[in-house]
């Protein structure tokens, strides 16, 4: 097993969060990669921007939001870091299955089996963070675990821009005895490798034993398992989980259609796109990330029990108003120098939004209520996100030159709901929760 004495105590060791960090970055190279390929599968499956963004979201989306519920409870109940090492392998065996499609339905048939096969990482790992850390380091915790959501989107496009590089050479040396390959089909088979090579790590982390017992400060258990907890906060989960679904649908939803805008509205090339963008994701999101989850920790040493709340609130109008101005911008360039900051702002709420589930949430439940959680994100998130912009695009701009202005008026619409619905939630926050004190006990040396 994989030594993580002390982690959460006064020297404290980040292997866990590093190590799961890892598994979630290889998760989002695999679901985004997509994203910089899409022109080029687009025309070679001679298929829509709608059905082009079904793919991307809808595919990915229908079992990742239909498997993440039942994956969450058995979190709750079984062995979590075997859980994530099946998961970690389904998944990259479904993404390597996505380099084998010849048709769209082949490719939304695998992108639904790499939805499953990520469903059940995020609530058992989230969960596992959540038992190993205090209170006064879980957010930074959460922060390099959440790094991981830029860090993969970085990666995805920088090394699927090299990728299609070398893929020509590898299509044509392969073509002899599997016929016909496309370049895009080359890189999905390549960046299928590195979970596979992860899977035993993970396999080997030990093991947090679970705190508390998801018992009310009474010991009564609440009425209707988890369904009766969220039901009984509902005031503060119903607006937390609708606002963050909002945020989810304009980054995905942006992220989906960023790469398509440079090369449509700027003329460039996918290589150029993945180096470039890719750094600034690479850069600026785990930054982004760690210093939103810092902020948290500092706040609530602070003594501001709402400290989660309020970096959402700073964050997310921040994001909007960055993601809105991008796409007007009258050079490939200057879309990129307002993603900076925009990148930043979109990386800190997804730390803070990680750490604010587990801080509200009984320890026993949280797997549970974050598979929710994942479940109405990317319920929305993923199916609308792309399809809205695509929607926009084709039936009321009514040109593909045109995507500029779907992708702002997405972000405009979703950055308002987002901030009214978090808003509304910020009470919750600054409430007692007598039943989730319970700290990590100190781990054996």
């Amino acid at each position: 097993m994989i030594r993580q004495d002390g982690i959460g105590q006064g020297g404290a060791s980040w292997t866990m969060a590093f190590v799961l960090s890892a598994g979630y970055v290889v998760s989002f190279v695999d679901r985004q990669v997509l994203n910089l390929l899409l022109e080029q599968v687009r025309i070679d499956l001679a298929i829509s921007d709608v059905q082009a963004s079904l793919l991307v979201g809808a595919a990915f989306a229908l079992f990742y939001v239909g498997a993440g519920l039942p994956l969450g409870v058995l979190a709750d109940r079984v062995n979590r870091t075997r859980l994530i090492t099946a998961c970690l392998v389904v998944w990259s065996f479904m993404t390597a299955a996505c380099g084998m499609a010849g048709s769209f339905a082949q490719l939304f048939l695998a992108r639904m089996g790499v939805g499953i096969g990520e469903a059940g990482y995020s609530p058992a790992a989230v969960s596992m963070i959540g038992d190993q850390y205090t209170r006064e380091r879980r957010s930074r915790a959460m922060g390099i675990y959440t790094a991981a959501i830029p860090l993969g989107m970085g990666l995805a496009l920088i090394g699927g821009g090299a990728l299609m590089q070398v893929a020509p050479t590898i299509a044509e040396a392969f073509a002899p005895v599997l016929g016909p390959i496309r370049p895009w089909q080359v890189v999905f088979v390549l960046v299928a490798l590195p979970g596979l090579l992860l899977a035993p790590l993970i396999f080997m982390l030990r093991e947090p034993p679970r705190q508390g017992s998801g018992e009310r400060s009474d010991g009564a258990l609440p009425r209707g398992g988890v369904a009766g907890y969220i039901w009984a906060r509902r005031g503060t989960y119903a607006p937390l989980m609708c606002g963050l679904s909002a945020l989810t649908v304009l980054g995905i939803g942006y992220g989906a259609w960023i790469p398509t805008l440079l090369i449509r509205t700027h003329g460039w090339s996918v290589t150029t796109i993945g180096l470039c963008y890719g750094l600034v994701a690479l850069i600026c999101g785990p930054l982004g990330a760690y210093l939103g989850g810092l902020a948290c920790d500092r706040l609530l040493a602070a003594g501001h029990r709402d400290a989660h709340w309020r970096v959402l609130m700073v964050c997310i109008p921040m994001l909007a108003l960055c993601y809105a101005i991008a796409p007007l911008m009258p050079s490939g360039w200057l879309t990129l120098a307002v993603l900076v900051p925009g990148t930043m702002a979109g990386a800190a709420p997804a730390a803070a939004a990680h750490a604010a589930f587990v801080y509200l949430t009984a320890p026993h439940f949280r797997a549970r209520v974050f598979a929710t959680y994942n479940f109405v994100q990317n319920a929305l998130g993923l199916t609308l996100g792309p399809t809205l912009v695509a929607i926009l695009t084709d039936y009321v701009f009514l040109d593909p030159a045109h995507l500029r202005y779907s992708m702002t008026t997405v972000a405009i619409l979703a950055g308002v709901a987002g901030t009214v619905l978090i808003a509304l939630s910020g009470g919750g926050f600054r409430a007692d929760h007598p039943d989730i004190d319970a700290e990590p006990a100190p781990l054996p040396a």
